[in-house]
């Protein structure tokens, strides 16, 4: 009875192990996942100002942007 109780002891003992490490894991996916989406983010706010700066035309999702503003001082705000 004892060496039954023992085993089952350790089977769940390993069984937590792997639930532990499982969900150690999905943390560690969570956070690359965030990463991820912020670099995506900057790189798209970066073109965005790039063509800002050269002149390139808007896009139709962007119509909302500041229209009162000088088109140079528009563009000092994206530069510096």
């Amino acid at each position: 009875m004892l060496q039954v109780v023992l085993q089952a002891v350790s089977a769940l003992a390993v069984a937590g192990g792997l639930v532990y490490y499982a969900a150690l894991q999905f943390r560690g996916w969570c956070t690359a996942q965030y990463v991820a989406n912020f670099t995506t983010l900057v790189e798209f706010q970066l073109q965005l100002r790039q063509m800002v700066v050269e002149g390139r035309p808007w896009p139709a999702w962007a119509l909302g942007s500041p229209q009162g503003l000088c088109q140079m001082r528009f563009v000092a705000t994206f530069t510096t």
